[in-house]
């Protein structure tokens, strides 16, 4: 059995395919590392885009904030760590600002998706969502904020007022009513 284990992995080795396979793999390999690990230049690149965002967002210029904290963003790829989890955030209440209500909920859904599960996105994607008509979403957003900090009377608070301003008043007196029995506040 060994023996044979041995002759398939020579037969394998042999072929002409072998050597190319493996030196392919090993070049995406290399590939994959560099474009992984940032060099100084990128990291200026993302750095000054940043900033510009900033800036045109202290403008109140929200497209072209947008438009540079996207291309900052672009240089973070799928990891979203502390700094890169500001960036995107800012990208986000920036989307929200410049009316691009369904991409700034991609952003948010992006940040949630990271691990990010904290009731201040669900409660910004929520009013997005309400903002777009959505309102199944919307009241699944306020639930999931609430069960990612069910104890913070400010979730329920927020939440309730976000809803009066939607003219969901009937909805909002839920939320201020769970809050009062959960968290017995008055």
């Amino acid at each position: 059995e060994d023996y044979e284990m041995k002759k398939k992995w020579r037969k394998i080795q042999e072929s002409k395919y072998f050597y190319t396979v493996t030196c392919l793999s090993f070049i995406f390999l290399l590939m994959g590392v560099l474009v992984f690990i940032p060099d100084g230049k990128n990291k200026e690149a993302f750095q000054s885009l940043w900033a510009q965002g900033r800036q045109a967002m202290e403008q109140e210029n929200y497209v072209v904030a947008v438009e540079k904290l996207e291309e900052a963003v672009s240089y973070i790829g799928n990891t979203v760590g502390e700094q890169e989890f500001e960036l995107v955030k800012e990208l986000a209440e920036t989307q929200g600002k410049a009316n691009f209500q369904e991409e700034a909920a991609e952003t948010y859904t992006r940040l949630l998706n990271a691990g990010e599960n904290t009731a201040e996105l669900y409660i910004k994607r929520g009013l997005l969502y309400d903002q777009m008509g959505e309102y199944s979403k919307v009241l699944d957003d306020y639930q999931n904020a609430v069960r990612a900090d069910p104890y913070n009377q400010n979730v329920y608070e927020t939440i309730a007022q976000q809803l009066e301003a939607q003219q969901h008043g009937n909805e909002a007196e839920v939320f201020r009513e769970t809050a009062r029995k959960f968290l017995g506040s008055s």
